[in-house]
């Protein structure tokens, strides 16, 4: 899995600081705008998210090691996964792990 194995070439500090960077930059934008997101000066390009909903960016990129967008190659892949439901599947799976790790606080 692309994902898995990004995570495993690299450092869990490195992760965590690429995570925190998207997770907080203006350069990544949410679907709905919110206060608090790191700024970007005029020479940064701002993301394109990589799902439009109703008209609207999502807020949902595709990103290379470089914290960059990569180009839209597998979107015929991605339509597949959006039609068949597996969209659905992941969030609720990762929605599962997430409650378990907050209740074991």
């Amino acid at each position: 899995m692309p994902v898995l194995s990004y995570f495993a070439a690299t450092t869990v500090e490195v992760a965590a600081e690429k995570g925190l960077f998207i997770a907080t930059s203006a350069k990544f934008p949410p679907m709905e705008k919110r206060e608090g997101m790191v700024e970007v000066t005029e020479s940064v390009q701002v993301a394109k998210s990589s799902v439009v909903i109703d008209g609207k960016r999502s807020g949902v990129y595709r990103l290379g090691e470089d914290c960059e967008s990569v180009s839209n190659e597998c979107d015929q892949v991605l339509e597949g996964f959006r039609a068949d439901g597996t969209q659905e599947k992941v969030w609720e799976e990762t929605s599962k792990v997430w409650d378990r790790a907050l209740h074991a606080l």
